[in-house]
């Protein structure tokens, strides 16, 4: 009952009120705030899971209660901000293993929600070319004061310990199922994930506090050295201060100097040891980062050399993952340039193949075709005479693609890209565009595919060097599309070019 009056009381305040100042609405808001504390100092004295499980409940609505109060309304909040800011800091660090972590990832939710908030922050104001009022400088003061040096430290070493760090569980995926595990970092969104919440606020507080937190996670990069990498422990907390650098890489950019540290993560690359798959994933994830953001052009060569060896084979399929996306990421750069990578254009296409047919799962294959992509996007031409593996393998490919429309959605858009720089021997991809443009024209019932399929067909046409039998009996396809009123780029005038697409 007490969480369903709270949730009610949330309802009212953020969304019934035009003015919170107002004696009703600020009695109720200054009475949750004291029933924060007090109910978070009932908290911490049970030892009964089942009470305890009730109480961080009710601790969840206040939290949601603050959280959208504050959203909605940052300034008259502002005089509750310095009590708000202490509950939430009790929840999110110095009590925090005592508490379910959903609560931990909510307060953490409202210390971000505070810390970005411009109606506190008179650097942004001003920055912005808003007033600054009397009370945005008072605000500013305060959660400054609440934010000191020692306590910012706190909770950096508290995310990077605990937060961060990789959990057993997590390290029992990696080996019961690394294709899931390469790619779940990326799915961390939910506001309840408390490695999602402190990546949020990790970001957040970097970028507010920058003149104090980045200088300090550069001085935890340097310790990192001369840690011992023999020790599970260390490695881990390692591991979570080389993520900070991809977290946090935009507001570091003016106090890493990559180039000296990539030299550094190279040889620490080459390090044996019974942890050393953990350090190497991270490292390329961190390379692959910095390539695109800071790291010299002459440097370029060595990433795509570092990526390559530890493609192979012989390196734990997490790392090799890694090493591709990191790959891709190399190639995607603004400042790619083809030529340098030509004696690597082998050798890569190799690698990305082998590991295309030893992945089971269909998102690993997704993301090998991303980069297959890039590097066709990137190298052009160059590419013609190492894609006939790929090409063959195609077929295959969408033959377990069948309930993964996202594959799908990737092999149209390889086969086009590939029929682009092939030109007229793109009569090579005929084998597989035929029949599946056939399918994704006439028999796909969801039609989640046409788009990718009418581009590839005119892909195909403007490169056909011969009519064939198929690409005329494909035109009997194009009235009912027509009649489709298909809402793509360029509209349906995309359907209307394809008869003058065939040369």
């Amino acid at each position: 009952p007490c969480c369903v009056s709270l949730k009610i009381i949330r309802s009212m305040l953020t969304y019934g009120f035009d003015d919170i100042t107002q004696p009703l609405p600020k009695s109720c808001l200054e009475a949750i705030l004291k029933m924060a504390v007090s109910q978070l100092e009932h908290r911490l004295t049970v030892s009964d899971p089942s009470v305890s499980q009730l109480y961080d409940k009710y601790l969840l609505v206040i939290i949601k209660v603050l959280i959208n109060v504050q959203e909605k309304f940052p300034e008259p909040f502002g005089q509750y901000m310095v009590p708000a800011l202490e509950f939430a800091y009790q929840v999110g660090f110095q009590y925090s293993e005592l508490l379910e972590m959903r609560l931990v990832a909510r307060a953490l939710h409202l210390l971000s929600g505070i810390m970005l908030c411009e109606t506190y922050d008179v650097f942004k104001l001003n920055n912005r070319g808003k007033n600054v009022s009397s009370t945005s400088i008072k605000f500013t003061e305060e959660r400054n004061s609440f934010f000191t040096e020692e306590r910012l430290k706190n909770m950096c070493v508290k995310c990077i310990s605990k937060y961060l760090k990789l959990s057993e569980f997590e390290l029992q995926n990696w080996q019961d199922s690394p294709e899931e595990f390469a790619f779940e970092e990326t799915r961390h969104v939910s506001l309840f994930n408390i490695k999602a919440a402190s990546e949020h606020f990790l970001l957040n507080m970097t970028a507010t506090f920058q003149d104090i937190v980045c200088p300090y996670i550069v001085e935890l990069i340097k310790e990192c050295v001369q840690h011992d990498r023999s020790n599970l422990e260390t490695v881990l907390m390692i591991d979570s201060i080389y993520s900070i650098t991809v977290i946090c890489s935009y507001d570091l950019f003016d106090h890493i100097d990559i180039d000296l540290w990539f030299s550094t993560l190279v040889e620490e690359l080459k390090q044996d040891g019974p942890y050393c798959s953990i350090l190497r994933r991270r490292i390329l994830e961190v390379i692959g980062r910095w390539v695109t953001i800071k790291l010299s052009q002459d440097k370029h060569p060595a990433v795509y050399e570092v990526c390559l060896q530890y493609m192979g084979g012989a390196q734990d399929l997490v790392v090799r993952l890694t090493a591709a996306t990191a790959l891709k990421a190399a190639v995607s750069d603004f400042a790619f340039f083809p030529p340098s990578y030509s004696p690597y254009l082998k050798i890569t296409m190799e690698m990305l193949y082998t590991l295309l047919r030893q992945v089971e799962e269909c998102e690993s294959r997704v993301k090998i075709l991303e980069v297959v992509n890039s590097i066709i996007d990137g190298c052009g031409k160059q590419i013609v005479d190492f894609v006939d593996p790929l090409i063959e393998w195609l077929p295959g490919l969408w033959g377990v693609a069948t309930d993964h429309a996202m594959l799908q959605s990737q092999l149209l858009t390889t086969a086009r890209k590939l029929a682009r720089c092939l030109g007229g021997r793109s009569v090579k991809l005929y084998g597989f565009t035929d029949p599946v443009l056939k399918y994704v024209l006439t028999q796909d019932p969801e039609l989640i595919l046409l788009e990718d399929g009418i581009t590839l067909w005119l892909q195909i046409l403007e490169n056909a060097p011969a009519s064939t039998p198929a690409l005329v009996q494909m035109f009997q396809c194009l009235y009912p599309l027509l009649q489709l009123e298909l809402r793509v780029e360029p509209g349906n005038g995309m359907c209307l070019t394809l008869p003058g697409s065939h040369r």
